[in-house]
């Protein structure tokens, strides 16, 4: 699969267009190059445009893969004093900065690109995710909140309306021998040519140290689409569709449905020969109007049934539910620490005002469900001061539906 489109805002804040590296300058140009203009620094393949259509015509949410030609870096500080202390301690990290590529951003700081090829990158589901991990174990004081899902990355040669210069390429060695700020914006008072000059990094070879260093920020997916069991003769269609539905509703792309059937036909019993009519009952699924109504969140399901559950007052049954609602079906870093499948972060502050309940009430909650065994805790703290808590389920796996509940001793 070809990763060639990007999303596309002039102004930022306008509906995201989907093109590529070949339109964009011939469509975009001459109406967006004096505006605040983005891409996203994700790529993407053809299943995103399925996606945007079945999806009122916005990117937004969509689940699949990305990939990225540049590990891009923001930072937001235009001290070029502070700009040479990073850039030695990405040429330490890399080895070098020979295939690095830095901007004035047109404001606040400076923009960094790295060949992404530098680290063997391959297209994933949470790049963004991984990306936030590595870069900030560089330590350079980069903004992170530029990883994540199909966040804007500004044009090269767009005007930064707020800063009032444009986004201008600057050469590292005229960092280095000392080239100030007003020199910089000097030379960034216009683009320096008619196109945004976005264009696939030359190839860099992987280096080793690089490739251990991504493949370090990997976590497991635990949230992959699984695929259902097999049906006899005469049900296959049926089963096609109904599973088709299933997953228009829950904004899957078609290109992923057909693949699912796919290998859910290898189930049946014996396999539809005729692949193309099963994947007609996905066509017919996705191009009508309805969509499947499911029953309840198998999260809550086992409620219905759940002792303990049915024996807590109304205060501690929002408290439970508000617990599974929060809880990880797959890993993620929060500053700096892995909240895994089952866990999520709890705030002294930030979770009773979230959840509507008064802190020492939510407080004596949790105390409770700590000592009956339905959770842990586990207090992050940074020096002398406490940060926040990560919360285990170890009652419910939000991820199985499985209850796994025992009560502490004391409590049998």
């Amino acid at each position: 699969m070809e990763y060639k489109y990007f999303q596309f805002a002039s102004p930022f804040n306008s509906r995201r267009e989907i093109t590529t590296i070949d339109d964009v300058d011939n469509k975009y140009w001459d109406e967006s190059r004096d505006m605040d203009t983005g891409r996203s620094w994700q790529f993407y393949d053809d299943s995103l445009l399925h996606y945007v259509k079945y999806n009122n015509g916005s990117p937004s949410g969509y689940p699949g893969k990305s990939d990225s030609p540049i590990i891009p870096i923001d930072i937001d500080n235009t001290s070029t004093s502070n700009l040479i202390d990073v850039l030695s301690k990405v040429g330490d990290i890399l080895g070098d900065l020979e295939d690095v590529c830095l901007y004035y951003s047109g404001k606040k700081g400076y923009h960094i690109e790295i060949p992404s090829s530098l680290f063997a990158l391959n297209p994933s589901e949470n790049i963004p995710e991984r990306m936030k991990r590595m870069v900030a174990q560089f330590d350079i004081g980069a903004d992170l909140s530029l990883y994540k899902q199909s966040q804007l990355w500004r044009m090269n040669n767009s005007l930064n309306v707020g800063g009032g210069y444009y986004k201008t390429r600057i050469a590292i060695e005229d960092i280095i021998a000392g080239i100030n700020l007003e020199e910089i914006q000097y030379l960034a008072k216009k683009p320096h040519s008619h196109s945004f000059e976005l264009f696939e990094p030359p190839y860099a070879k992987e280096r080793d140290w690089l490739v251990d260093i991504w493949e370090q920020t990997e976590c497991p997916d635990n949230s992959k689409l699984k695929v259902s069991g097999g049906v006899n003769e005469g049900y296959r269609n049926e089963n096609a569709y109904d599973t088709a539905l299933g997953l228009k509703t829950q904004q899957i792309p078609k290109v992923i449905a057909y693949e699912i059937i796919e290998a859910q036909n290898e189930k049946n019993n014996p396999p539809e020969p005729n692949l193309k009519e099963l994947l007609k009952s996905v066509d017919s699924a996705y191009d009508g109007e309805y969509f499947k109504k499911f029953p309840i969140n198998p999260v809550l399901q086992h409620l219905k049934e759940d002792a303990y559950w049915n024996e807590l007052n109304d205060r501690r049954k929002v408290v439970y539910i508000q617990m599974l609602m929060d809880a990880n079906v797959r890993e993620h870093i929060w500053k700096g620490e892995r909240i895994r499948r089952n866990q999520f972060v709890f705030g002294k502050y930030s979770t009773p005002e979230r959840w509507e309940i008064k802190p020492d009430t939510l407080r004596t909650i949790m105390d409770k469900f700590e000592k009956d065994g339905i959770i842990s805790r586990r207090v992050i703290s940074r020096g002398k001061k406490n940060i926040f808590t990560i919360v285990t389920l170890l009652s419910f796996d939000v991820y199985t539906h499985n209850n796994t509940h025992t009560f502490n001793k004391e409590n049998e």
